[in-house]
């Protein structure tokens, strides 16, 4: 990037070619490489190809980072050897050309993938993630064509840095480094979208996934999300808890992976309390439940820290003649960096009425101290928020 070139190594890594765009415009350098086989240009399918994304430099005279901005970047194809091939994508900065004809979407361009065919509307697609604002935008492999960017079920473009900002300049949501989706091993699906991001200013990391939902989702699958019940909570808040992200997760063998992602690392020797609800009816009354008056939860799971101990998690079924708790088998909890995550089975959340796989939930941590007001993002004063029902989604959801 500092220089404009991507450079070539043979396996002694000595350095034996380097290439650019031959037209390179003024200001940009390469940013991101992504070897793709079997992809037809200019009507010739071949063997393995580059793609190249270009973005624009802060000081050309002595780059070091990139010049966010919308419409700053373009896509080339080169071969193996370096020749260029074309250009694939071109963003809108007037550098570039023809800005009426660039694209809005490119914004330092950095990390592609291509999507699996079970992934909706962007099946097959090239997803681009762009530095500058953390979207994932997709495009026809072979035409470039524009296809769209990732959205939530709103239709509001996804942020993959998690909602973590520069804190110097809150509207600066640039992050976003490499995408691509699993190999299929160890729970990493291969219609899953994994991505790194670098947050709040690149001080900090982030790994998180998404899914895409279709209108008629089928087990296995994701469990649906509920709307954020404590986003207008103003008391007290305790960064190390402050929930950011959540999931769930139905797995093949009728199993749930939940994981609850923190504001800041969690510290396995502090007291603390996770707790995700489970709605599995869709239309349970209001409660009370024990200190959570009015929510709608038919079940909770409770994960809980303790000094010296390993982390502990039991499963509360509220249902009239629910089941009595259950303390799920010790590693039934994982504590990684700043989230937490809890396998479940199956069969201690038995449906009230809903099929498993749209089951909602939410999360929320405490600090686990008993009678305590600092809790971090949600207050059982808080009785007016009941769990909302979602119906089928288009779209993406994260976590």
């Amino acid at each position: 990037f500092h220089n404009g070139v991507v450079d070539v190594f043979d396996k002694n890594f000595a350095l034996v070619n380097h290439f650019t765009d031959p037209k390179l415009p003024p200001g940009y350098a390469p940013f991101g490489v992504k070897a793709l086989d079997n992809v037809t240009i200019n009507g010739t399918t071949r063997d393995q190809v580059l793609f190249v994304t270009f973005a624009k430099q802060d000081n050309p005279s002595n780059a070091h980072d990139d010049a966010e901005g919308v419409g700053h970047g373009f896509i080339d194809v080169f071969d193996t050897s370096g020749h260029f091939l074309e250009r694939f994508a071109t963003g809108s900065d007037p550098v570039l050309g023809h800005p009426e004809d660039g694209l809005d979407a490119l914004n330092s361009p950095i990390g592609m993938t291509v999507a699996p065919s079970q992934f909706g509307e962007f099946s097959n697609a090239l997803l681009v993630g762009n530095f500058g604002d953390s979207h994932v935008s997709a495009f026809d492999l072979n035409t470039g064509k524009f296809l769209g960017q990732l959205s939530d079920s709103h239709g509001n473009a996804l942020v993959l840095n998690d909602g973590h900002p520069n804190p110097s300049d809150p509207s600066n949501t640039k992050g976003l480094w490499g995408i691509g989706f699993g190999n299929g091993e160890d729970g990493a699906a291969t219609d899953t979208l994994f991505f790194a991001a670098g947050i709040e200013g690149e001080n900090a990391g982030l790994f998180g996934k998404v899914t895409a939902v279709q209108d008629d989702r089928v087990f296995p699958g994701l469990v649906v999300k509920s709307p954020h019940f404590y986003e207008h909570y103003v008391g007290d808040r305790l960064p190390e808890l402050n929930a950011v992200a959540a999931s769930v997760d139905l797995l093949p063998d009728g199993n749930f992976k939940m994981i609850g992602v923190n504001q800041g690392r969690i510290d396995p020797n502090q007291t603390a309390t996770y707790v995700f609800g489970i709605d599995r009816s869709g239309k349970l009354g209001p409660g009370p439940f024990p200190d959570r008056p009015g929510i709608r939860f038919d079940a909770l799971v409770v994960v809980k820290l303790t000094p010296g101990s390993a982390p502990i998690a039991q499963v509360l079924d509220l249902s009239p003649n629910g089941k009595s708790p259950v303390t799920l088998t010790p590693g039934a909890v994982q504590v990684f960096g700043n989230a937490i995550a809890v396998n479940v089975p199956g069969s201690l959340l038995p449906s009230t009425g809903l099929p498993p796989s749209q089951y909602r939930f939410n999360y929320w941590p405490e600090d686990g101290q008993p009678g305590s007001a600092h809790i971090a993002s949600f207050a059982p004063e808080f009785i007016d928020a009941p769990v909302g029902v979602v119906g089928g989604q288009h779209g993406a959801s994260m976590g």
